[in-house]
Order: C-alpha cells, then sequence, then structure tokens
C-alpha cells in the first residue's frame, strides 16, 4: 500500500484529508510581503521542475499572481498519481 493510503486517502469513501493553519500574527504584514516577493517568488521563477506544490491556497495565489508559474495542492499532485496507477 502507498504511503498515504487511509492518511490522506480513504479508497472506500473516496476521502481526501488535508488540514490548513494560518499564523494569524504574520498574516498581511509586510515581514510576509517582503519574504513573498524577496525569497519566495525569485525561487519560484528559478525553480526548473515541472510541478510546484503548495499546501495552503494564499500560497497557491500568490505564486500565480506574482510569478509566471502555477502551483497545485499536495492532494491534487497525489491524486494525479493515483489515477495514473
Amino acid at each position: 500500500f502507498p504511503f498515504y493510503d487511509e492518511i490522506l486517502y480513504n479508497k472506500d469513501s473516496k476521502a481526501i484529508r488535508s488540514i490548513v493553519y494560518l499564523k494569524k500574527s504574520i498574516v498581511n504584514t509586510s515581514v510576509r510581503k517582503d519574504f513573498i516577493m524577496k525569497e519566495l517568488i525569485p525561487k519560484i521563477e528559478a525553480f526548473e521542475g515541472e510541478v510546484i506544490v503548495a499546501t495552503g491556497t494564499s500560497c497557491r495565489h500568490q505564486i500565480a499572481d506574482f510569478s509566471q508559474r502555477k502551483a497545485e495542492h499536495l492532494i491534487d499532485t497525489l491524486w494525479a498519481q493515483l489515477k495514473r496507477s
């Protein structure tokens, strides 16, 4: 069985589990904006891989909004691999 069987994906119920946690003290702050613009986006632009995975909704939107790349959720990546196997 794959490692995610019954952890992230339940094949009987076809349920996919995920969790999101936002640390409110850094959301919408200048520190976060600086990190996104000066650290994250340059690394995303330089990344040569085909798939970028980001679990956070805001992370995926920021990558799409500020770079020429698209990020997908880990669950979508795993689901695509499940469908291929």
